[in-house]
């Protein structure tokens, strides 16, 4: 279970600490980890209840991992991330006034999926990547029957059991995955939510205008970098069923772009607007 091995983890983290050679300032900073690492493990425990639920949804056709993703090709993000981001499961349930069916875009280590569910929403994720899947990391030792791979730019198909018919989403999000994807296969990414986002239903992203890119090798992870004006252009032309939402949520709603303690390289949008932006897009 999820939370025996995070207690586990931060036990271990506890007794190997050099008492004698750290400062109190890096103690300061160790036992605050450790608590949040604590208060994880706590709420895990608690909400094993809602992880043993079972999930109609089910992935019925894909054209397979994005083999020709950067972050595949030279892996970070998909075997480094796994943002967990509890607030968000509230933020869902304010938007709708009732728990949700929710898919999210480039999950990494399924951290987010993983909170949804504690919460008692239906979640899901889809990676492009298989290197998570492979190794079981993170998540996908514990919900890996919610855990998909496939190439999100390329056209896959989600199935609800229950009806034998297309799995619609309340809400669809992809925190930092947008700037990853080449310019020419953004529109079969959109094609894709579009697809799958019930009427009335959410999609929410962070995006970072950042360069991200290995000087060594000359791979770019950050294929399109381009402010929020040129984002909304794009998507109008290609998914002109969504508009813009204004107002009703916070940059701390968020888990990724809101500088998510629990990630050390993650960025805030309120202290450092250049780095990037939030989306949100309701479907007509």
């Amino acid at each position: 279970m999820t939370w025996k091995h995070r207690l586990r983890a931060a036990v271990q983290k506890l007794l190997g600490l050099n008492l004698i050679n750290l400062r109190l300032d890096g103690l300061e900073a160790q036992l605050g980890l450790l608590q949040k690492e604590l208060e994880l493990a706590r709420r895990d425990l608690l909400d094993a209840g809602n992880l043993s639920r079972e999930t109609s949804i089910t992935l019925v056709s894909s054209a397979g991992p994005a083999l020709h993703s950067i972050d595949h090709i030279l892996p970070k993000g998909t075997v480094r991330d796994n943002t967990r981001w509890p607030r968000m499961a509230v933020w869902a349930e304010e938007q709708f006034g009732r728990k949700v069916r929710c898919m999210d875009l480039g999950c990494a280590g399924g951290g987010l999926v993983f909170d949804m569910v504690s919460a008692g929403h239906d979640a899901i994720g889809v990676e492009g990547s298989d290197l998570s899947a492979k190794f079981s990391r993170a998540e996908w030792g514990t919900i890996r029957n919610r855990l998909f791979v496939a190439d999100i730019t390329k056209d896959f198909r989600l199935e609800d059991t229950r009806t034998n018919g297309p799995a619609e989403f309340d809400l669809i999000t992809a925190w930092e995955v947008l700037e990853h994807i080449p310019e020419e296969l953004i529109p079969g990414l959109f094609a894709n939510v579009v697809r799958h986002l019930a009427p009335g239903g959410i999609f929410a992203a962070s995006v970072a205008t950042y360069e991200d890119a290995d000087a060594t090798t000359g791979m770019r992870w950050h294929q399109t970098v381009q402010p929020k004006s040129w984002w909304l252009a794009a998507i109008g032309r290609i998914a002109p069923g969504l508009a813009e939402v204004q107002g009703g949520w916070r940059v701390k709603d968020f888990p990724r772009g809101s500088g998510n303690p629990n990630i050390p390289w993650d960025w805030d949008a309120d202290a450092s607007p250049e780095r990037g932006f939030h989306l949100v897009l309701r479907r007509a």
